[in-house]
């Protein structure tokens, strides 16, 4: 029982930060405490199929954090899978399978933000792959869209306007091979700025949680 109120303490204590103190930096240990808890995450047929860039360059954080309202971030760690590995080689084809890093990649970042937290470190998760492609890839049926971003390509080109997606920096930029498909990513640091959950709303929407008998939509029972 004290185990079940430690976890749902911590549960309860989470929170999405997105304003951090900059003079205060992450140990690797504790970085490396955070992936081992990844790691641990139940995976789909147990592939383990996830793999993990750490960033700690504040330029590089930056850069991937300047179409985010997140500030001061002091570490990064993304997501990805291995798309080389025998069970996902099928997977754009299968409906079964194509979702499977996905979900895989939720249970693993679930295990970072409470380990995180458990370690007094604040963090916030972050969805990176609809920037991940521009859209004038074949998927954007909107040709006055594809224009628009070839010629903001080209301008960039000439006069370094600062324009990019997450793939400009992690495969052409980083160098990470294409193997490893990009999921998601969690922004970490400790908080100069922690919600009220008595108070705090998101999207219009308050942090606090209703009841657990609001949020079940049915009970069947023998």
């Amino acid at each position: 029982m004290l185990e079940y109120e430690s976890l749902s303490q911590l549960i309860r204590r989470r929170r999405s930060v997105r304003v951090y103190n900059p003079n205060q930096h992450i140990s690797w240990d504790d970085l490396i405490r955070i992936l081992e808890a990844a790691i641990w995450a139940p995976t789909a047929s147990n592939q383990q199929e996830l793999r993990f860039m750490i960033i700690t360059d504040r330029q590089a954080i930056n850069k991937m954090l300047s179409v985010k309202p997140l500030k001061n971030a002091t570490a990064m760690i993304l997501i990805f899978y291995d798309t080389t590995l025998q069970y996902y080689r099928d997977y754009k084809k299968s409906k079964v399978k194509h979702p499977l890093p996905y979900l895989d990649a939720g249970a693993c970042s679930m295990n970072m933000l409470l380990a995180a937290e458990s370690l007094g470190i604040h963090a916030c998760w972050l969805n990176v792959v609809p920037s991940l492609k521009r859209p004038r890839d074949k998927r954007s049926s909107k040709l006055i869209v594809r224009i628009i971003h070839t010629l903001l390509e080209k301008l960039n080109h000439f006069f370094n306007l600062g324009y990019f997606t997450y793939g400009d920096l992690i495969y052409r930029k980083w160098l990470i091979p294409r193997k490893y498909q990009i999921l998601t990513a969690i922004a970490f640091g400790y908080g100069k700025f922690i919600p009220d959950i008595t108070k705090a709303l998101h999207y219009g929407n308050p942090i606090m949680r209703k009841s657990v008998e609001e949020h079940i939509i049915k009970i069947y029972e023998m």
